[in-house]
């Protein structure tokens, strides 16, 4: 019991890092990224699908060392680059620290990795909280 506690005491560290390290990040369909910290690397992985209109994009979150994080709550945000609106998609990170989006539109994006707390996703403090569908 007390190890579990040790070990995902590091969570809110790495997490820090992991949002720091996608901020001010773009990709496109050309490009796969790879960021490194001290206690994070992350993996941005966009594909063609099949119909060669839309991308699934995979992202994975590399947690270095021994430590076990919890990604419970943890959200992704792809918003698209070069428009007034922005569209956004939503994946949700899963316990072994991936999120997939399975069909975006071909293009350019902007991600950052966003806390949900219930149904509401707050987007940053300039943002309006939503609830992702």
């Amino acid at each position: 019991m007390l190890e579990s506690l040790i070990k995902i005491a590091g969570s809110p560290e790495v997490i820090a890092e992991a949002s720091q390290l996608l901020r001010g990040v773009f990709f496109s369909e050309r490009s796969q990224e790879y960021l490194t910290g001290n206690r994070v690397a992350v993996v941005i992985d966009p594909r063609p699908n099949a119909d060669q209109r839309t991308l699934s994009v995979i992202v994975t979150f590399h947690v270095l060392g021994h430590q076990k994080v919890d990604w419970s709550g943890k959200v992704l945000v792809l918003e698209r680059e070069g428009e007034k609106t922005p569209s956004r998609s939503f994946a949700p990170i899963d316990p072994r620290g991936q999120a997939f989006f399975p069909a975006v539109e071909r293009s350019s994006y902007r991600i950052s990795l966003r806390e949900c707390s219930g149904d509401a996703l707050s987007l940053g403090s300039d943002q309006p909280v939503i609830k992702p569908e």
